[in-house]
């Protein structure tokens, strides 16, 4: 062996001591992760652990090369976000990049690694550390800020081809049959395909339920009351899962011209996630909307003027969240601008204003018809 048994025993004594770290450290990566999904609106798999012991000594044991294996190593902490589709990793990859500190040389797309008549195993790695004091209001203690960590970023498809195919065909030290590989490589291309077919279903359908509360029926609106206001109620002491059934209630108080409800519910809500910048300030562009709503016929003044532009600051805010964190989402900020768009149509001073919020609209969704 190069490195000497007894130096090798040693690392992994050193490692026993200091797991508890990273299992700390594995709960708030985690925290992050599941929040930063949740408020992108996806519905994801988020897996945060710290190295086993037994892993830990199989991996410096076998491999035999590493002179510090404590910092060498670098999945001593290791996450994983599974999502459904390629344009949902993109966005969990972009959130990563622009809250940690990439080590880009230990960092890995998979993705690019294939050649343009090969399929196979697709997976985005990053090898980060935090770089903030706290990432979406989550605090980020000092003891952590220098630990690495890797985190993967796939779709359900490619999970699974990695999870069963790629882990018995490539990490193992059997010679596998050549009409095996030919009938993993079959799969992977169906399932590649599948992937790409589902997306596309996903984004046509994204793209209708958007103007939810344009076509809302009544009868089913005033069923969904009752059960969105139950769900709002029980959910006060668990904001982060009870948010998104209030921003549905709104729609459905909007659709049926509740308005006052609709602003009672707004202003307690603001308060309930008042730690939470991205909902607060969600919030407030619905409580603008509905004020702005109730202008009609009287589309000019300077409450008029100032709420107006309130709206495109916020909205502009959203957007910056957008660039920086894929928080709010595309589908999302697409139809808030739609909104401010229609809402100014019919104002004959405010119509540059309405066409560069549709521009807004259309450029962060070009397909949504």
């Amino acid at each position: 062996m190069k490195i000497p048994i007894e130096k090798q025993k040693n690392f992994i004594s050193d490692f026993e001591k200091i797991r508890p770290v990273y299992e700390k450290f594995a709960v708030v990566l985690s925290q992050i992760l599941q929040k930063a999904v949740d408020q992108l609106g996806y519905l994801a798999i988020v897996q945060v652990r710290a190295k086993k012991v037994v892993s830990f000594s199989n991996k410096i044991i076998m491999k035999d090369k590493y002179l510090n294996p404590l910092t060498d190593v670098t999945d001593l902490c290791g996450g994983r976000v599974i999502v459904h589709f390629q344009s949902q990793v993109a966005a969990v990859c972009e959130f990563i990049k622009n809250n940690f500190t990439i080590d880009e040389a230990n960092s890995l797309d998979l993705k690019s690694r294939l050649k343009v008549n090969e399929f196979g195993y697709r997976s985005v790695h990053y090898i980060i550390t935090p770089k903030k004091s706290s990432i979406l209001g989550i605090p980020i203690e000092k003891e952590f800020r220098n630990l690495k960590a890797e985190i993967q970023v796939r779709t359900l498809a490619e999970h699974l081809w990695a999870d069963i195919s790629h882990d018995r065909l490539y990490k193992t030290d059997l010679t596998i049959p050549e009409e095996w590989k030919r009938e993993a490589a079959r799969l992977s291309a169906i399932l590649e395909n599948a992937d790409n077919t589902f997306a596309s279903m996903s984004q046509a359908i994204d793209s209708v339920s958007n103007v939810y509360e344009l076509q809302y029926e009544t009868e089913k609106a005033k069923i969904n009351i009752e059960r969105l206001e139950t769900l709002a109620e029980i959910n006060k002491t668990k904001p982060d899962e009870g948010i998104k059934n209030v921003i549905s209630l709104i729609s459905v108080y909007n659709a049926l011209n509740l308005k006052e409800k609709a602003k009672l519910i707004i202003e307690e809500w603001i308060k309930i996630v008042s730690g939470d910048y991205y909902w607060k300030t969600r919030l407030n562009f619905e409580d603008l909307m509905i004020d702005m709503s109730a202008c009609f016929g009287q589309m000019s003044g300077s409450d008029y003027n100032r709420k107006t532009r309130k709206i495109k600051d916020i909205l502009e805010e959203l957007n910056r969240l957008h660039e920086e964190n894929r928080i709010p989402g595309a589908h999302e900020l697409s139809f808030l601008y739609f909104r401010y768009g229609s809402l100014l149509q019919n104002n004959l001073q405010k119509q540059d204003d309405a066409l560069n919020a549709v521009r807004m609209a259309l450029e962060l969704m070009p397909d949504n018809p």
